[in-house]
């Protein structure tokens, strides 16, 4: 099950980045920020889900899944 939770959020992950990289093309030679934007915007996410599951009593075992 852990497996698919994985597989779940890189798939999540790379239609985010493909969809901004569209909509923000990036010149040859440029920084890549639409990447780089996806990426912190999910790290913010996994700790909120994180945190919102240990506020609501959730166990160790069911925290450490995510």
């Amino acid at each position: 099950m852990l497996a698919l939770y994985i597989g779940f959020g890189g798939f999540i992950g790379t239609l985010a980045r493909y969809g901004i990289g569209r909509l923000l093309p990036t010149s040859s030679g440029q920084f890549p920020w639409a990447i780089v934007t996806v990426n912190t915007l999910g790290c913010f996410l996994i700790g909120a889900l994180i945190f919102g599951q240990q506020k609501m009593g959730a166990s160790n075992q069911t925290t450490s899944i995510i």
